[in-house]
């Protein structure tokens, strides 16, 4: 019974999130605007309360993305389905799967770094010193063995923070697009041959035909696009493809993903003012960028990823001791 009335809630979530694009964007952006106007406003509870805002406002992002995503992939499983049968459809089963398990492993890792921030200041309200920076250790080993499966088990080349990058609100509205292209091909694809449209002579205008027209509420009133343009909309949304890291480049990922637990342990152990965490830390930054070698072999996404952990170098300008000791 529970189950029953949660998939109804779910579906008539999706269906919201479906139609009110721009309002479900605006909600979140305005979650995080209560948190920006409720910092700071000197009552104790007013820092995590404008944390939780914050985090709140992240994590309805993150699942509005991932009810998004979702959709578009069983759209273009369903498609798939319908065209293969025997082994294939095996092997689709299989790799869809293998996909679940990484997307679910990148939503949990996005969900930890959405929410640390919070854990790591609720935990200094509710416990002693100690039991904060237990609660921060275990944060950031999570962190550490989940990044660490990601690119060792399942390939998923350079990760970037966080994980699952938020959608805007037009790759949105352009995956909602993709999926009535879909459904209008898949749609003529299963009926006679009709002509989609035809060009005026002298104009050169596109002109969709009246037979392939969709219905008026899943109209859009543009061009009408074909197998091949959706295609291309697809992959120009989000290039996504991992690149196939070398032993070399998996050391310095590796190095990258460990580098925030092993600070931890050096902060604990020789103290927050010693330099030598502030050097350990950024020597395996500096060496993990170094290891990663020639950027242009990465895709765009993942080449941003490695611009982004260059420029927070500029952090340790004010990471004890350096910013009391030089840059205050």
């Amino acid at each position: 019974m529970a189950s029953e009335v949660l998939s109804e809630l779910y579906d008539k979530y999706k269906a919201i999130i479906k139609g009110n694009v721009e309002l479900v964007g605006e909600v979140e952006v305005a979650l995080k605007w209560i948190s920006y106007f409720i910092a700071g406003r000197g009552k104790e509870t007013s820092s995590v309360v404008a944390e939780l805002a914050y985090s709140a406002s992240n994590v309805l992002s993150l699942l509005n993305d991932a009810i998004i995503r979702r959709t578009a992939r069983e759209m273009k499983l369903k498609n798939a389905s319908e065209k293969s049968d025997g082994d294939k459809n095996v092997r689709n089963e299989l790799s869809d799967v293998r996909l679940a398990d990484v997307d679910c492993l990148r939503l949990v890792l996005t969900l930890i770094e959405y929410l640390e921030v919070f854990i790591e200041i609720t935990s200094s309200r509710l416990f002693e010193t100690r039991g904060k920076w237990f609660v921060v250790a275990i944060v950031q080993f999570l962190k550490a063995v989940i990044r660490s499966v990601l690119f060792l088990k399942y390939e998923s080349g350079i990760l970037h923070s966080p994980p699952v990058s938020p959608l805007t609100v037009l790759e949105r509205k352009r995956m909602f697009e993709e999926l009535r292209v879909q459904s209008n091909n898949h749609h003529e694809n299963n009926t006679s041959n009709v002509q989609m449209s035809f060009v005026l002579k002298r104009s050169g205008r596109v002109i969709r035909t009246i037979s392939s027209a969709p219905s008026v509420f899943g109209r859009t009133w543009k061009v009408p696009v074909s197998t091949s343009d959706a295609s291309q909309l697809r992959h120009g949304v989000r290039n996504e493809t991992p690149t196939e890291l070398q032993r070399i480049q998996m050391v310095a990922e590796a190095l990258h993903a460990l580098r925030p637990f092993l600070h931890l342990i050096a902060m604990l152990w020789f103290g927050s003012k010693s330099w030598t965490q502030w050097f350990l830390a950024l020597g395996m930054d500096v060496t993990s960028l170094r290891l990663m070698g020639d950027w242009t072999l990465l895709n765009a996404k993942e080449q941003g990823a490695m611009r982004l952990r260059t420029i927070a170098l500029l952090y340790y300008l004010l990471r004890s001791p350096f910013y009391e000791t030089l840059s205050k």
